[in-house]
């Protein structure tokens, strides 16, 4: 087995677990902290699924269960930032691969905003395995008004979306080299 063993993975192990009820502790982890450090043997103490500390030695967490890492490598999950994802018959498929892949949080790129609302409400409710999802919508604004642009933008603000990742335009063309 690889030495090397991503936070993802970690979580993976408590699958079965809704994460906001999940308190654990992981002991004789090689940790390597955000910044480079490292620290060979040391532990993380999780609580209600986020982590609350990660020290060098034993954690002083009795009643907790426990995972020995017997010295495997943690490390911060991954952030994309834009990627371009939706609910539909290959989620599960595809939300587990990034999981795999180390992402723990994903920005989604755009598309049907109420598509990606329902991928981050099945990962939130245990329905599929996934990294935290912030959905994004499209807002076409190509051949509109400016008023209608703001209708499209309260729309997505009324579902609870706080970002766009794709916003068409039809741009005018500037001038051309031989013109300036």
């Amino acid at each position: 087995m690889k030495r090397q063993f991503a936070i993802a993975a970690l979580l993976c192990l408590g699958a079965a677990l809704h994460l906001s009820a999940q308190d654990l502790v992981i002991t004789n982890a090689r940790i390597i902290v955000g910044s480079g450090a490292v620290i060979n043997s040391g532990s993380i103490v999780v609580r209600s699924g986020k982590i609350v500390s990660a020290s060098a030695g034993a954690a002083n967490a009795a009643g907790v269960k426990t995972i020995d890492a017997k010295g495997m490598s943690v490390m911060p999950g991954f952030i994309d930032a834009h990627r371009h994802i939706n609910t539909g018959p290959n989620e599960k498929v595809q939300m587990q691969q990034l999981l795999e892949a180390g992402y723990t949080t994903i920005l989604s790129g755009g598309g049907p905003a109420e598509g990606n609302i329902t991928l981050r409400d099945h990962i939130e409710k245990g329905v599929i395995n996934g990294p935290r999802i912030i959905p994004t919508g499209s807002v076409r604004l190509n051949n509109n008004t400016p008023e209608k642009a703001r209708e499209e933008i309260r729309k997505m603000a009324a579902l609870g979306i706080k970002f766009t990742g794709e916003i068409a335009l039809t741009p005018k063309p500037g001038p051309s080299a031989q013109e300036m």
